[in-house]
This record gives structure tokens, C-alpha cells and sequence, in this order.
């Protein structure tokens, strides 16, 4: 008998039983109480073996307990990078262990074929879920159940950020569903995992059967002292005055996020050529491990078309030129070109459904669509801006022209600073709100970085902004990813260290026609500046577009020098054509929608979506020259309106400050139990807080309620200079004299010596009654006691020499 079988053999019948022999297929057995489990093993042998020679050959599946993983280390930019996979996630179609120095992400590819038949699609199913678990920071969730439930607003940037990198790459001819899921299982807490993360989905997805067309290098470069530092720690992207998360394959920009401090174009095109080498090396890695796999590939889905069907579509390309050009010297607003579409699509489904009755509408839409796409860059790539007579853009300016400009504030009452920002039929209302430093948010991340955010904007997109009918509760990916762009783009002229309050800034749609989060952020800055908010300079945002030749590429990859990806070719530059100011229709057919936020003096925030498998570097550098041109006239627009945040806050804003008091004088303003503070409080609805030392916090909600404070403060600590007379009301009598209040919270001893100008022994023998005015003089005050002695009788004798 083979030696593998021995133990399991003894272990399936028993201790107490004899061997079991197998010779010529028969069973040979000593024992009758073993001759059933004898038989049941040999049924369960002939199922997983096969007889040959008088012996068993067993073949069983590979599993996780025995497989032998696969891992490649590299040494990058000081850290220790590994990437390993065969261990972790058997059963996904793939996955990726990445580690860099002690942070771990677990990084799986799911694939699950789609049930719809219809092949042709023209978007890819892929969702990307990122997770930080508690336990990899050593944590447990502050949750009710102590679970990992919530969704942070981080976990959905980081999500975002690697599907926009990833996304263009996997063709959108791939029908099946994909799920990437990043798990965050150790995190040191010095550095960010998000790259981390980024790198190992690109992995993942190349040890996967998805036929991506990968791999994409990320890296994160910041400005620290003068200098470029790839992958900062926490503490190095604190001090750091550019933060760039880049992303590319080997010849061509995928994904670009970026905020920074007003950083020139000659700086960050450094830092971009910087990133652009080092993402290279990344790549590299990536390809390293990938020669050690055998991966099986499936081959890209060709798209099926119906040729009868693709002509008689084609009949309707001179309809839709019709509707994206002038009628009568006039062009469509966006509200005039969707009724045209609508009704030309309504027409169109109606006659070819009756031409092709076993074709489904759905697919009848979608040859149509493909034409309108077709017509819409035809038009834009042939137009000649020197011509009058050529065809432009859908609603007539030229490339590099801006929809007219409106801008206004003061716009709401109530609220601390409100704005309207308009471009064109694009529209976005910005409400700035200012409150105490209590009110700012605390941020907890498992992996280390900021843990308070005392400046937030929240960004929303209702249904009716886009003439359409939805639910607007709760939050999505898009409105939080808009949210924290434009927080990016005014952060860094906020000085949220001097300034004592927390900010949060609404901006909404109201009107959609391309580009509002660019909008916001024009919006957002005026809303600021109205609010009395000291922020530096005015921000301008601005979404640039592209239209290129599908059949050319932008780029020579037979140069291999990262420097020639950022210059333009002379000889082989393909036809391209880059919008300023894009629409809505123009961001749905087009490559690229570019959104860069900056000053009259610098590049703040931009943020770059792709479409395509990538665009060239000198493009994105051309893009950015011609954001700069639409800012300075977007500026001035803003500063026609406000050009200079208000001199101080609004009246019903909170106020903050803080006093000091002469230690010695701290019992005074507490009073005997803290009574007197908190009498004062209670009058002007202001927080005082009040340390050893005689600092005095205060935060009032509003203008009034903080000079009511101050003036209470300073009622009950202020120096009582002897002969001060007070109109006073008496609060107690005793037989030694009597108490006077002579202001709210400030209260002085009138001795029985001191009431009157004739002996008295006790003070209930003249008569007074609590609550009855006394006039009172100052006669001594004690500031280490907090004491006041007052006098009656001499302001009798002071009136009597008057």
C-alpha cells in the first residue's frame, strides 16, 4: 500500500481493526465489525483513484493549506515594497498581498458574468469598494455593536480614486461584472495606504483573467523644504506645500489629484515629470512578478454589429449634425437640443423598429447613440475657429471661449455669507456657516493622518439641478468626491490656525450644464469672503475637455524618455482639440474632463478624469495654460462682485476671543460655587470657560450675546475705585449690615456703621426691605477676596455738600 494512504486508512476504520488490503480491486479484511467502513472507504477510493499495476494513483485538487505563494520584493524610495499572491483569496479570480514596510492590503478581483445577454455595452461594470479595518491601526470601532459598519469620507476618496485610474483600462466592450475590494489589514499609522492600495489593484487586476490593459504605476509626491518626497509620512505631508496623487502607464497620464499652494506651471510640471519617472519603476515591479505567473487571459470581446442595422442608423447622422449646429444663426440650449435628441431618437426608434422587428429597442439605442456620438467629435475635431461660416461647438463659442459669467452676494438674510456663482445655465448657490471651535469634525482613520477638520465643504447635486425627477437623501460617491475637491482648491488660503472658528461651506446645484464642481468653487469663495472670512485671494475653477482622433495616438512610445512625454510632437502630433469651459454633452462625448482650481497667482486643486486608455503628458500641460486664461477672466468677474472678504463677521455670526484676568481675581468672577459665572452665562447665552492661570474662553453665537459677556466679565472683575457711587437693590439683612447687589453678579457689604449718620446697633432697626434701591459709594475694595465694602451714609454727606 502507498505510504500516503497508511494514516488516513488506520484513521478511517479504526484503532482496534486490522489493515486493510486492496489486490486485484478486491477488499481483504480481518475483522467482520470493520467490513462496512472498509467498504465505504474503498467506494469513497475508487471515486478519487484509479487502479493500475495491483496499486492506487491518487490525484487531488490544489488548495490553500498546500499552495506556494508567489512574492516580489523591491526597494523603493526607503521603503520595503512586496507584492504576493497564490496565499490570500484562493477562490477570487484573483488577488494581491502588497505590503510596504508594516502596512498590509489585501487587495481581490471578483468576476461574475453578466446574466443580459445583449453584448453591446459601452461602459464597464466594475465597482471598487476600500476599507480600512479597525483592527490593522490595533482598534476597536467606537461603533454601538463595536463593528466596522460605517463608510468614512476617506474610504470613499481612496475607492474613487482607484476606479478612476483603472476604469479607462479595461475595454468597455467587457461584459462581465467585476468587484475590486481593498482591505487595509495593518497600517503603522506614518504613512497613507491609498498608493498602496492603488498599486496592488493594478496587480491584482493584471494576475486576473480581465483582459485590462494595464499596468498602472501610482505614486504620491509632496514639496517638503524645497523638495520632491515620494510617498510622504503623515508629518511630511503636513508640512508639505504640494500634495499630487499621479497615476499612469508607461506613456500616458491616467489620473491626476492634486492641491497645493498656489504652486506656478514650471513647479508642477516638475513635480509631474517627477511622478510621471518614479510611477515608471512601480510598473516595472508590477511586471517583474508578472513573468513569474502563468495567467490565463480572456481574450477582449469584439464587438457584434449588424451591419443592416448600422447602415440604416447611419441615415439619421445629417439630424443629429442638424440639432449640433446653428439653426437660423441660432444654437440649442441644453433645454432645446434634449427635446430635439428626444424627439429624434422617439422617431428613429419608431422606423427602425419596424425595419428590423426582432432587434430590441435597447439595441436600436444604442446604434443610435453611437452615431450621435460619431457626428458630435466630427463636428468638434473640423471646426475651423478661423472661419465664421465653420461649424463650433453645440451652443457656438469656440474652443478656448467661456459661457457668460454672473456672480452675486448677500443673496439669503439669516445665514453668516451666501453667494450665486452662474456659467451659462450651469448654477450653484454657496452658504458659508461659521461656529465655535467645538463644532469642528473629528476624523478617525485606522491608518494614521489629520484628526480634525476645523474647514469642510459639502457638496450637492439634487435631481431638479438636471431637469430630472430622484431622490436627493443621504449622500453618493460623486457629491463627496465634488465636496473634497473643492475643500482642496480654498484649504490652503484658509488660515484655519488663526482663525478661531470652525467653517463649513454648502454649496448646491441648482442648475446643471457641465462642470458644477468648478462652479462650487467659485461659489464657495465668494460665500467666504461675504461671511468676513479672511481668506488670501480668490479661487477660480475651471473644467477643460478633450476631443482626439480615436485612431491616432498622442503619444510616441518608441521614445522611451519621460522628458519627450511632456513636450509636443512636431511632426506626429494627432488631431486633437482641448475645450475650455465644457458642457454636459460635451463631458458625455468626450475623452477627458480636466478640472483645475487656482489664483491669479497659482494652481490650487485640479483633479483629471480620462475616458481613454490614458492621455498624453503634453496634454495635460496644455491644459493647464489654458485653465490659466479662463481663471484671470472668471476673477474678474468675482471681483466685479466682491473682491476682498468683509472687514469682520456678520452680526449674527458667533464671536470667539479670549481675555485675561489677574489670576487673583478668577474666585471673583466663579463666585461661591461658580454661581456668578454661570448667572452670566445664562444672561447671554455665551460658553466661558475660565483656567488657573486667568485665561478667559469665550464663544458666543452671535455679536450681541459676546458684548453682553464682555461686559459682564469685566462688570465683575474690573477695579472698583473707592468713592464710586452705584445705584444698588438690597438682596439680604442681617443685624450686621446689609448686602447690596450693585450690579448682576458683583455684590458689596454696607456695614451697620456704615448706614447711617446716627448710631445704630442693628441694621433691621431702620426699616429696609429686600429688593429696595440703595444708593451706595465705594469705600474699599479687596481684589485678592474679591470683597466690596460700600457706604450709605456718605453718599448722604456727598449730596449735602452738593
Amino acid at each position: 500500500m502507498d505510504t500516503f494512504w497508511k494514516p488516513l486508512v488506520s484513521s478511517t476504520i479504526g484503532r482496534d481493526s486490522n489493515p486493510i488490503l486492496c489486490e486485484n480491486g478486491m477488499l481483504s479484511a480481518i475483522g467482520i465489525a470493520t467490513k462496512k467502513r472498509a467498504l465505504g472507504f474503498l467506494c469513497l477510493s475508487r471515486l478519487c483513484s484509479s487502479v493500475n499495476k495491483n496499486s492506487f494513483s491518487v490525484s487531488y485538487p490544489n488548495s490553500a493549506a498546500l499552495s506556494n505563494p508567489i512574492k516580489a520584493t523591491k526597494e523603493f524610495c526607503g521603503d520595503v515594497w512586496s507584492f504576493e499572491t497564490g496565499r490570500l483569496a484562493p477562490i477570487a479570480d484573483a488577488s494581491c498581498l502588497a505590503k510596504q514596510n508594516d502596512n498590509s492590503v489585501l487587495v481581490t478581483v471578483a468576476r461574475s458574468p453578466t446574466a443580459d445577454s445583449f453584448e453591446k455595452k459601452d461602459f464597464v461594470g466594475l465597482q471598487v469598494d476600500y476599507k480600512e479595518e479597525a483592527s490593522a491601526g490595533g482598534f476597536i470601532p467606537g461603533t454601538y455593536n463595536r463593528r466596522d459598519v460605517f463608510v468614512t469620507d476617506k474610504e470613499i476618496l481612496v475607492a474613487r480614486a482607484i476606479d478612476r485610474s483603472l476604469r479607462p483600462l479595461i475595454p468597455s466592450s467587457f461584459g462581465d461584472e467585476l468587484q475590486l475590494t481593498c482591505s487595509v489589514f495593518s497600517a503603522k499609522g506614518d504613512k497613507d495606504t491609498d498608493v498602496l492600495s492603488l498599486n496592488a489593484a493594478s496587480m491584482a487586476l493584471l494576475l486576473s483573467s480581465v483582459p485590462f490593459q494595464g499596468p498602472v504605476g501610482a505614486v504620491r509626491v509632496a514639496r517638503v523644504d524645497g523638495q520632491f518626497v515620494i510617498n510622504p509620512s503623515f508629518t511630511e505631508y503636513g508640512n508639505s506645500s504640494l500634495h499630487l496623487l499621479y497615476a499612469c502607464t508607461k506613456h500616458k497620464t491616467v489620473m491626476i489629484e492634486m492641491d497645493a499652494n498656489e504652486t506656478p506651471h514650471s513647479l508642477l510640471k516638475e513635480a509631474l515629470q517627477f511622478a510621471h519617472t518614479k510611477a515608471i519603476e512601480m510598473i516595472d515591479f508590477q511586471l517583474q512578478l508578472m513573468k513569474r505567473v502563468n495567467i490565463s487571459k480572456l481574450d477582449t470581446p469584439k464587438e457584434s454589429k449588424k451591419e443592416q442595422l448600422a447602415m440604416a442608423a447611419k441615415e439619421y447622422e445629417s439630424s443629429y449634425e442638424e440639432i449640433f449646429s446653428p439653426r437660423n444663426g441660432h444654437y440649442l440650449t441644453k433645454m432645446e437640443r434634449r427635446k430635439a435628441l428626444t424627439e429624434l431618437n422617439e422617431r428613429a426608434l419608431q422606423e427602425l423598429g419596424a425595419l428590423f422587428p426582432n432587434v430590441a429597442s435597447r439595441e436600436i439605442s444604442t446604434y443610435l447613440h453611437d452615431v450621435e456620438h460619431q457626428v458630435f467629435r466630427r463636428l468638434l475635431l473640423h471646426s475651423n475657429p478661423d472661419s465664421d461660416s465653420a461649424v463650433r461647438r453645440c451652443d457656438g463659442r469656440y474652443s478656448d471661449e467661456i459661457r457668460p459669467l454672473r456672480a452675486q452676494v448677500e443673496v439669503f438674510p439669516v445665514v453668516h455669507g451666501s453667494s450665486i456663482f452662474e456659467r451659462g445655465d450651469t448654477q450653484v448657490v454657496g452658504v458659508a456657516t461659521i461656529g465655535p471651535t467645538e463644532r469642528a469634525l473629528k476624523m478617525q482613520s485606522y491608518t494614521g493622518g489629520t484628526k480634525e477638520n476645523k474647514f469642510m465643504v459639502h457638496y450637492r447635486f439634487p435631481p431638479y439641478c438636471n431637469g430630472q425627477v430622484g431622490t436627493s437623501y443621504g449622500r453618493n460617491r460623486r457629491e463627496v468626491g465634488h465636496g473634497a475637491l473643492v475643500e482642496k482648491a480654498l484649504r490652503f488660503l484658509m488660515d484655519t490656525e488663526n482663525f478661531p472658528y470652525v467653517v463649513r461651506v454648502n454649496v448646491i446645484a441648482t442648475g446643471s450644464d457641465g462642470s458644477t464642481s468648478m462652479a462650487s468653487v467659485c461659489a464657495a469663495s465668494l460665500s467666504l469672503m461675504d461671511a468676513g472670512v479672511p481668506l488670501k485671494k480668490a479661487v477660480a475653477g475651471i473644467s477643460i475637455g478633450l476631443v482626439c482622433n480615436e485612431t491616432e495616438t498622442c503619444t510616441d512610445e518608441s521614445d522611451d524618455s519621460v522628458h519627450s512625454l511632456f513636450q509636443k510632437p512636431k511632426n506626429t502630433c494627432p488631431e486633437y482639440r482641448l475645450l475650455t469651459d465644457i458642457l454636459g454633452i460635451e463631458d458625455h462625448h468626450g475623452d477627458m474632463d480636466f478640472k483645475i482650481a487656482g489664483t491669479k497667482d497659482g494652481i490650487t486643486a485640479c483633479q483629471l478624469d480620462v475616458k481613454v486608455t490614458g492621455i498624453a503628458p503634453f496634454l495635460v500641460l496644455e491644459a493647464l495654460k489654458h485653465a490659466s486664461c479662463a481663471h484671470q477672466r472668471i476673477l474678474n468677474t468675482m471681483n466685479e462682485c466682491l473682491s476682498e472678504p468683509r472687514l469682520d463677521l456678520r452680526p449674527n455670526a458667533p464671536r470667539s476671543s479670549t481675555l485675561y484676568i489677574e489670576p487673583l481675581l478668577r474666585s471673583s468672577l466663579l463666585g461661591v460655587g461658580g454661581y456668578k459665572l454661570r448667572s452670566i452665562m445664562e444672561e447671554t447665552q455665551a460658553d466661558i470657560q475660565v483656567d488657573d492661570n486667568g485665561r478667559v474662553d469665550i464663544e458666543a453665537p452671535s455679536l450681541e450675546s459676546y458684548q453682553k459677556a464682555v461686559k459682564r466679565i469685566y462688570e465683575v472683575v474690573g477695579d472698583l475705585v473707592p468713592g464710586t457711587q452705584f445705584q444698588g437693590k438690597i438682596t439680604d439683612i442681617r443685624d450686621y449690615g446689609v448686602m447690596v447687589e450693585i450690579f448682576q453678579g458683583r455684590e458689596g457689604l454696607v456695614h451697620v456703621s456704615e448706614l447711617s449718620d446716627r448710631k445704630v446697633l442693628r441694621a433691621t432697626e431702620l426699616g429696609f426691605k429686600v429688593g429696595q434701591p440703595l444708593l451706595v459709594e465705594v469705600i474699599a475694595y479687596d481684589r485678592k477676596r474679591g470683597q466690596v465694602k460700600l457706604s450709605h451714609r456718605k453718599t448722604k454727606q456727598s449730596t449735602e455738600k452738593s
